[in-house]
């Protein structure tokens, strides 16, 4: 049997009719041609199969025992599979499962417990039919049509699970300046416009030098406040600003530099929060149309050379 295109294979049985005992010299035995020479007694059936055609084909051929000759009739039977059966327990749960897994993409990215819960379900579901197609039906060493169809299902759910954790990389990667904000010393001037601190922690080192009894730690913060030229420094226990300056330097090449202020954790949770629930995933977007259209594709291709055989 040929199983390569299974279940919309069909199957040829051969069958033939020849004397056992007598040779064609006593006995010659010929198709009809007037009618059908093949008739069935009754309507055949059958669970599986359906006979493929309303009359066979028939040929005659000679076959030689013993040195004699003897007359053989020969006809061959087709029988077509039976495919309501495997559309409905394995193709049509198949692809409802595969559309299914992409609602995914319509779920927001930060709803990370039912995005995960979604695409584990779809790919355990998908491998359970595939599973199942596998134990129920025949077995052979080379891949049938219902293995192919079976395992491009799991792919695709398996890849939509597989797009959702780039998705996710990609909304962690979105909200990391909230983590690294006030980190590294950011500083800004008097516009406003944020900086780098090199020059304030040149300024610091001259400072210290400047000022040998006083020494800077990292949990205190400094400032310079007095209106004369001396700028002494003074230590506040607020790390909210810091201003530097070198009394050396000509007025006009003073810099005014202040650290930002931190952003209070509940705000920074609540602006992470909102950046979550805001986060829409280009990935997610295209994936919307890219995905139910590529497995309607792979559909109609499949049918198409499955129709060949049904």
């Amino acid at each position: 049997m040929e199983l390569h295109k299974f279940p919309a294979d069909k199957q040829k049985c051969k069958i033939v009719v020849e004397s056992y005992g007598d040779s064609d010299e006593k006995i010659s035995l010929e198709w009809e041609k007037k009618r059908c020479p093949v008739l069935f007694a009754g309507k055949y059936g059958s669970p599986q199969f359906k006979l493929f055609g309303s009359c066979p084909k028939v040929s005659t051929s000679i076959a030689y025992y013993a040195g004699r000759r003897f007359t053989a009739l020969e006809t061959y039977i087709e029988f077509s599979r039976r495919v309501t059966s495997f559309v409905f327990t394995v193709y049509v749960p198949a692809a409802m499962i595969v559309f299914l897994s992409t609602l995914s993409f319509w779920i927001r990215p930060s709803s990370v417990p039912a995005r995960i819960a979604l695409g584990i379900t779809t790919v355990l579901s998908e491998a359970t039919v595939m599973s199942a197609a596998l134990n129920a039906y025949p077995t052979v060493s080379y891949l049938k049509a219902l293995d192919l169809y079976t395992m491009v299902c799991f792919c695709f759910t398996f890849c939509v699970l597989i797009e959702y954790a780039i998705v996710h990389i990609m909304m962690v990667n979105k909200k990391m300046p909230f983590h690294h904000q006030d980190q590294g010393g950011q500083l800004e001037d008097d516009n406003g416009d944020e900086v780098e601190n090199v020059e304030g922690q040149q300024n610091i080192k001259q400072t210290v030098d400047r000022y040998p009894s006083w020494t800077p730690t990292s949990n205190l913060k400094f400032e310079s406040g007095c209106a004369n030229g001396g700028f002494p420094l003074r230590k506040i226990p607020s790390r909210s600003f810091q201003a530097i300056f070198d009394p050396n330097l000509p007025p006009d090449q003073r810099q005014n530099y202040r650290r930002k202020p931190k952003m209070p954790a509940e705000e920074k949770r609540c602006k992470e929060r909102q950046l979550l629930i805001d986060f829409v995933s280009p990935l997610d977007t295209v994936s919307r149309v890219i995905f139910p259209l590529a497995f309607v594709v792979f559909n109609i291709f499949y049918f198409l050379w499955m129709m060949d055989e049904i």
